[in-house]
């Protein structure tokens, strides 16, 4: 651990920002539920993730994973996604497996104007809210990506897998105010599988949970509606 203000010295490092159509603050809100219903949350990514995690996890058997929120506007498409996919399973080298009962994973169901095949998650835990208990800064001009022959982190890159370099701040960098912190825990990430599209009812019924004023039996109602379990 080195002294910038708990940073750890690896970690994954991910923007948040409205997505599938659904605001920042109702995604933050139902995934707390999520972790208070079943002890881990499960926060969905777009690229695959899993190599580099298993490099730092030669080092770093449980590393964290800390969140900051964007500072760009959410696009157009993330705003308005036309369709929305729940992630149903997961790979695992023993197949298939269904996500845990108390998890829902969603994205938008096409990446520039083709059906999604492929989606990933952050399998995270926290023993407190993810709602307090960020706190802290990362200046991302120190941030290098594990696996990636040491590049920078890009201001394009959304989630992640990096080393910070103790080097001094960049003139004119810009510094993210860490929001939210978790542990990512076995199976630590997954590639996810078996995408179905949310039905208008659907999507009301699990925007409206994230609305705030939810508590954990309103979550598992949902996910059992929208889960069929």
């Amino acid at each position: 651990m080195n002294n910038n203000k708990g940073i750890p010295d690896q970690f994954v490092f991910t923007k948040m920002q409205t997505d599938a159509g659904e605001d920042i603050h109702a995604i933050r809100n139902r995934k707390e539920l999520e972790r208070m219903a079943g002890g881990t949350f499960w926060w969905g990514i777009g690229e695959s993730k899993g190599r580099a995690i298993e490099t730092m996890r030669r080092t770093v058997s449980h590393p964290e994973a800390l969140f900051s929120l964007m500072p760009s506007r959410p696009s157009p498409q993330s705003r308005e996604p036309g369709e929305v996919f729940l992630w149903q399973s997961f790979r695992t080298p023993q197949g298939e497996r269904p996500l845990p009962p108390h998890v829902i994973v969603i994205s938008g169901g096409t990446r520039n104007g083709t059906p999604k095949t492929r989606y990933h998650a952050l399998v995270c835990a926290s023993p407190s809210s993810i709602l307090m208990n960020g706190g802290g800064r990362i200046d991302a001009a120190k941030l290098i990506n594990i696996g990636e022959s040491g590049r920078p982190v890009g201001s394009s890159q959304v989630t992640a897998v990096v080393r910070h370099s103790s080097g001094t701040a960049v003139l004119g960098s810009r510094p993210y105010e860490i929001a939210a912190r978790a542990t990512l825990e076995p199976p630590f990430f997954a590639d996810l599988t078996n995408p179905r599209t949310l039905s208008a009812a659907e999507l009301r019924l699990l925007y409206d949970v994230g609305g705030g004023g939810k508590n954990v039996e309103d979550w598992l109602a949902v996910t059992k509606q929208l889960r069929h379990l």
